[in-house]
């Protein structure tokens, strides 16, 4: 009995341990399968993207660009038009673009034919260059062209040369002063080694004519500019053109449907920027006495002592503790007079305040009308822009004021005349002195007289500018053309 018993325990040991051991192997064999699955999802997220690029054509596409997504991931077409991606998610989208093409977007698999399609918009913008105009695509010199509705809209400038100023791209525009009727100067690609007056200058040609200032045109007659920069454009306009081109073009009369009444106006307040920054009357005669004992000379201005002005500035600098305004002076506190007739000056005037407006007005405003009547169409306008200076006597002022007129009439199918009248006048009024006010303020120091006394002003620049007479320079400009088209046969106009 105790045989049974032995004999069935070492069975169900055993049956016990085969069932440990086959449990145990069961685990260890799900946990493999487990990790391959998991090995094998790992490779389905990522692919390879293969393709290639044609155009409608089917002519093959080198170097377009292939990107995924979302991503970094990237590449190009090689001289097959073909591509090849590594990493693409699963179900990823790619974007394929070229230059002058539609870029496009498809989802990522192997062997994709992409086929793309041109960009009419790109290929179609027309550019004027020389005498006509050309597709921007057939384009072989460097020729840039200025968004108008972007830039002069944007900058309500009065010159036009200024509202080009950092527009294109090797053009640079030099404003020498900071006058209100300076022209600035123009340059194309640097300076030239011409030593005559119009060296580095390039060639501005309005509306088929040469011009040299283009600071009588208004801003908001302009259709569209290009800038020729190359020696391209020598082979059309010769030595003239060495230093570039700029072509512009006004607006012209056109075929609407309705008539057109448009009216724009800007009203816009400057502010100067780089002004002179003196300090005290003490510090300033300490600094000159410095200087005229290190150069060995005496420290003297117009009789004026500065070794006997430098207690008397201190004085006045405790007892005012600053600087002061256009006023009446005061004998004995704002300055002296010794027997002789020589003054002693030692008051600080605020030179800035006293001279220059915080703000100045300028305004801009534009009529102009377009519309068509049978086979005649029009555009006419007339613009008026005035400007004042900085100073707060007698500031410089400047009206301008222009027309523009074009009318074309379609004589046949064929033929079309037409006519064009500018006219533009420039009014400038400033005080008539012998010197420039900037020249004397920043020449001499804040002690100098900026007041009046008994009512009258001093020998300075206040008293200068309200007793100067005006002087008046008047420009004015006038352009009238006639112009005639006709279309010869199809793709030959003769103009």
């Amino acid at each position: 009995m105790n045989d049974i018993h032995k004999k069935r325990g070492y069975r169900l040991f055993l049956v016990a341990f085969v069932s440990v051991v086959m449990l145990g192997t069961g685990k260890v064999m799900a946990g493999q399968i487990g990790r391959e699955d998991l090995y094998e999802a790992e490779q389905q997220q990522t692919q390879v993207a293969t393709g290639t690029v044609v155009d409608t054509k089917g002519e093959l596409i080198i170097g377009a660009s292939v990107l995924e997504k979302g991503t970094t991931n990237g590449t190009i077409t090689d001289i097959n038009g073909k591509f090849t991606l590594n990493n693409v998610r699963a179900n990823a989208t790619l974007i394929i673009s070229y230059i002058g093409y539609q870029s496009k977007e498809i989802t990522t698999g192997r062997n994709i034919k992409v086929v793309m399609q041109e960009d009419s918009e790109i290929l179609d913008e027309v550019v004027v260059v020389g005498y006509g105009t050309q597709k921007k695509v057939n384009l072989t010199g460097a020729v840039s062209t200025v968004d108008i509705g972007k830039v002069l809209d944007a900058r309500p400038q009065s010159d036009i040369t200024k509202g080009l100023q950092g527009v294109v791209p090797g053009l640079t525009i030099l404003n020498t002063n900071g006058a209100i009727n300076s022209s600035p100067e123009i340059r194309i690609r640097g300076v030239g080694t011409l030593s005559n007056d119009a060296k580095s200058n390039p060639l501005i040609i309005v509306d088929g004519v040469p011009m040299d200032d283009i600071s009588y045109l208004n801003t908001q007659d302009i259709q569209n500019i290009s800038v020729l920069k190359d020696a391209a454009s020598s082979s059309i306009y010769g030595a003239r053109a060495a230093f570039g081109v700029i072509l512009i073009t006004t607006k012209s009369a056109k075929k609407v449907d309705k008539v057109s009444v448009n009216y724009t106006n800007n009203f816009a307040w400057d502010t100067p920027t780089v002004l002179p920054d003196f300090p005290n009357v003490p510090a300033q005669l300490r600094g000159l006495i410095a200087a005229n004992k290190r150069a060995g000379v005496e420290s003297e201005i117009f009789g004026m002592y500065l070794e006997q002005m430098l207690p008397k500035a201190e004085v006045w600098q405790q007892k005012h503790g600053g600087k002061t305004g256009y006023r009446e002076m005061v004998l004995g506190d704002d300055f002296e007079m010794a027997a002789n007739g020589k003054g002693m000056y030692y008051a600080d005037w605020d030179v800035v305040d006293i001279m220059f407006r915080d703000w100045k007005p300028a305004q801009n405003q534009n009529l102009s009308v377009q519309g068509s009547n049978g086979k005649t169409s029009y555009f006419t306008s007339v613009g008026y822009n005035r400007q004042e200076g900085v100073l707060n006597f007698n500031p410089d002022k400047m009206d301008k004021y222009t027309a523009n007129m074009n009318v074309t009439t379609e004589v046949t199918d064929w033929l079309q005349v037409g006519g064009r009248f500018n006219y533009s006048n420039k009014d400038y009024t400033a005080p008539y002195l012998y010197r420039t006010p900037y020249q004397y303020l920043w020449r001499w120091g804040s002690f100098f007289p900026y007041g009046t006394y008994q009512g009258t002003n001093f020998r300075t620049e206040p008293g200068y500018l309200q007793q100067a007479n005006d002087q008046i320079q008047a420009d004015s400009y006038t352009r009238i053309g006639t112009f005639l088209q006709a279309k010869i046969i199809s793709g030959l106009t003769f103009n």
